[in-house]
C-alpha cells in the first residue's frame, strides 16, 4: 500500500504491528506505574536498618530499636486483608487513598521530629504529632504491597512471574540505593534530614497512585481470575462458599489450603530475612566495618544479588518452581548457619552468605507471589492479603524477638534464632514443594 504523502510503501501487516507496538509501550507504561506506586513504602520500611550503627551508638538500646523497626509493620498485620477486599469494589479510591495516606503519615512524622528538634512547641504535640504519624502510616502501609500485587494481576495479561520479579528486583534496587544515601545523609543532616529525604518517594507514589486510578478502567484482567483455571463444578461449588455470608473456621480454609501453607512458608522464611535485614548493617560493623562501609557492602550484596536475579527465570522454566522452592530455602539456611559463626568465619565467607540471603530474599517472594493466582479459588485481592499478614506478623514478633535477644545475648543469641526459623523454614518449603500446584504445570 503506497504512503501518498511520505512516498514510502507500507507492508500490509504495518498497521498490525504498528499497533502491537503502542500495545507494548501501554503495558510497560503501566508496568512502570505499578513499580512506582510502592517505592515510598519501601524507602521508608527499608531506611531504618542502615542507620542502625549509628542509633545505637548515639545510646539507642538493642530492644528499643527492634521495637521502632517493628513499629511500621504492625498495620500491615491487620490491614492487608481489608485493603484487598476493599480495591475489589473501590479500585480507584484505594489506588489514590493508600500513597496519599502514607504521605501524610511520613510528613507528619518529619514535623514531630522537626517540633522536637526546634523546641518550637512543647514535647507533647512533637510526640503526638510522631505516633500519629507512625500509626497513619503504619495503616496505610498495610495496603500499599497488597493493592501493588493485585493491580500487577490486574494490569498483566501474561507474564505474570517476569512482572513479580521485575516488582522485587525494583524493591532491592531501593534497598540498594537507601544503604547507599541514608548513612551520609544521617551523619550530616541527622534523622530529620533522612525523614525528610524520605518525602521524595512519597511524593513519586502519590502521582503513581492517581494515574493508575485513571487507568483503572481499562485494566484488561478482572478481579477474581484464579477462577477460570479449575473444573467448572468445582468453580461453582467454590464460588457459592466464597459469596456465603456466613463466614466459619472452615470457609476460611476452604478453597486457600495451599495458599494458607505458602503465607505460612514465606512468613517463616522471609520474616526472618527481614529481621536479620533492621540487624545486618550492625553485624557487618560489628566485625568487618564501620557503619558507612557496612552500608557499601550491603548495597553492593543487594546489587549483585540483583544482577543475578534473571538466573531465576531460567531455573524456574528448566528445573520447575518447586525445585526452586526447596533450593532457595535451603541457601537462606546456609546462610544463617555462617551468621551463627560470624566471629570466626573468614570474611569471604561472610560476604558469601551475604549475598546468599540476599538472592534468596529475591527469588523467595516472586516464587511465592507468582504461585498465588493458580493455588486459590479466591479473589486476588483475598489471597494476595493473606500473604502479606502472616508476613507482616512473622516479621514484628521475630524483630522483636532478635532485639530481645541481642540486649540478653548479643548478636549470637539473635543470629542462632535466626538459623532454627531459616531451617524450619528449608522443612517446610520441601512439604509446600510436594503440595503446590506449580505454574508451568497449570498453563500446559
Amino acid at each position: 500500500v503506497a504512503d501518498e504523502k511520505s512516498g514510502y510503501v507500507v507492508a500490509p501487516d504495518g498497521e498490525e504491528k504498528s499497533r502491537c507496538s503502542l500495545r507494548l509501550a501501554a503495558l510497560l507504561g503501566r508496568v512502570t506505574l505499578v513499580l512506582l506506586f510502592s517505592v515510598s513504602a519501601h524507602a521508608s520500611k527499608n531506611a531504618l536498618a542502615p542507620a542502625q550503627p549509628t542509633l545505637e551508638r548515639l545510646g539507642l538500646d538493642p530492644l528499643l530499636y527492634s521495637i521502632v523497626a517493628a513499629t511500621p509493620m504492625l498495620g500491615a498485620i491487620i490491614f492487608p486483608t481489608a485493603w484487598g477486599a476493599a480495591y475489589a469494589d473501590y479500585e480507584k479510591a484505594v489506588l489514590v487513598a493508600v500513597p496519599v495516606g502514607e504521605f501524610v503519615g511520613q510528613a507528619l512524622i518529619a514535623l514531630g521530629l522537626w517540633l522536637f528538634e526546634a523546641q518550637a512547641l512543647s514535647e507533647f504535640w512533637a510526640g503526638t504529632s510522631l505516633v500519629v504519624g507512625l500509626l497513619v502510616f503504619s495503616a496505610f502501609h498495610g495496603g500499599a504491597h497488597v493493592v501493588q500485587c493485585t493491580v500487577l494481576s490486574r494490569v498483566l495479561p501474561y507474564g505474570e512471574t517476569t512482572g513479580f520479579l521485575a516488582t522485587i528486583g525494583f524493591t532491592k534496587f531501593i534497598i540498594v540505593v537507601v544503604n547507599f544515601v541514608v548513612p551520609p545523609v544521617l551523619q550530616v543532616y541527622g534523622i530529620l534530614g533522612v525523614q525528610l529525604a524520605l518525602l521524595v518517594p512519597g511524593i513519586i507514589s502519590v502521582v503513581a497512585g492517581c494515574w493508575l486510578a485513571g487507568l483503572a478502567d481499562t485494566f484488561v484482567v478482572p478481579h477474581r481470575r484464579s477462577f477460570s483455571f479449575y473444573d467448572d463444578a468445582v468453580v461453582e461449588e467454590e464460588d457459592q462458599a466464597y459469596c456465603n455470608p456466613c463466614i466459619s473456621a472452615r470457609s476460611i480454609f476452604r478453597g486457600a489450603e495451599v495458599i494458607w501453607l505458602i503465607s505460612f512458608w514465606r512468613a517463616l522464611v522471609m520474616g526472618t530475612l527481614q529481621s536479620f535485614r533492621t540487624v545486618q548493617n550492625g553485624l557487618v560493623a560489628e566485625y568487618f566495618a564501620s557503619p558507612v562501609q557496612a552500608g557499601d557492602v550491603v548495597g553492593w550484596t543487594q546489587t549483585i544479588a540483583l544482577c543475578t536475579s534473571p538466573v531465576l527465570v531460567v531455573i524456574a522454566d528448566y528445573a520447575g518452581r518447586r525445585v526452586l522452592i526447596v533450593l532457595t530455602s535451603c541457601l537462606a539456611a546456609i546462610g544463617g548457619l555462617i551468621f551463627t559463626l560470624s566471629p570466626i568465619v573468614p570474611e569471604p565467607v561472610f560476604i558469601g552468605a551475604l549475598l546468599s540471603v540476599a538472592f534468596a530474599s529475591i527469588v523467595i517472594p516472586v516464587l511465592a507471589l507468582s504461585l498465588v493466582r493458580r493455588n486459590s479459588f479466591r479473589a486476588l485481592g483475598w489471597s494476595f492479603g493473606l500473604l502479606e499478614s502472616l508476613f507482616s506478623l512473622a516479621q514484628v514478633v521475630f524483630t522483636v524477638m532478635v532485639g530481645a535477644l541481642r540486649e540478653a545475648g548479643g548478636y549470637a543469641y539473635a543470629m542462632d534464632f535466626n538459623c532454627t526459623c531459616l531451617c524450619l523454614g528449608a522443612a517446610t518449603s520441601v512439604v509446600l514443594a510436594l503440595w503446590v500446584k506449580d505454574v508451568e504445570e497449570s498453563e500446559r
